[in-house]
């Protein structure tokens, strides 16, 4: 299936999911994940939310911001939605998923390891691409200039990025 087909054939039954970015000044906190789904990549904090009492994705971002780096989240800006599927795993083993981006317009703590990540300042010009999912760059990029956007995503498992479409200052919410 296409990115297309994968879209319309999954789209009401995505695991829902969050990231969220943490800025000071021209730096940015990225996280290695250091178990579970993208271990040994870097990534923004952020994580499932708990379907089975309803849970928001901006509660959800806040309590995995502070489970993950330790730092709490005031208050957010959604930023875009991101949809993620994979043409090589089984629907039912839940990996498609619809992802809200936020961004922390205010926070307090400094973020710190947890037993789930390790957190590190980077430089907006210097973010490691080549150590975070493929096509990363293609949404971060526009996000870190002040776009607002959707982007779509097929990937296999190992993960190659096969197939991508971002659309700009859209957030598109199915």
């Amino acid at each position: 299936m296409n990115l297309t087909e994968q879209h319309r054939a999954h789209v009401g039954g995505l695991r829902q999911t969050t990231l969220g970015i943490i800025r000071k000044g021209d730096q940015v906190s990225l996280a290695m994940k250091k178990r579970g789904f993208g271990a040994g990549m870097w990534n923004f904090p952020g994580g499932k939310t708990e379907e089975d009492i309803g849970e928001l994705p901006e509660d959800c971002i806040v309590r995995e911001v502070l489970q993950e780096v330790n730092t709490q989240i005031l208050e957010v800006r959604l930023v875009a939605i991101l949809y993620f599927y994979f043409s090589d795993v089984r629907p039912e083993e839940r990996w498609n998923q619809k992802c809200y981006v936020y961004e922390a317009v205010d926070w307090e703590g400094e973020p710190t390891e947890s037993e789930e990540m390790a957190p590190k300042w980077w430089k907006c010009s210097s973010i490691p691409y080549h150590e975070m999912w493929p096509a990363d760059q293609s949404w971060i990029e526009p996000v870190l200039s002040g776009k607002i956007l959707t982007g779509y995503y097929l990937f296999t498992k190992e993960p190659v990025c096969l197939e991508q479409r971002i659309i700009l200052d859209q957030i598109i919410d199915e």
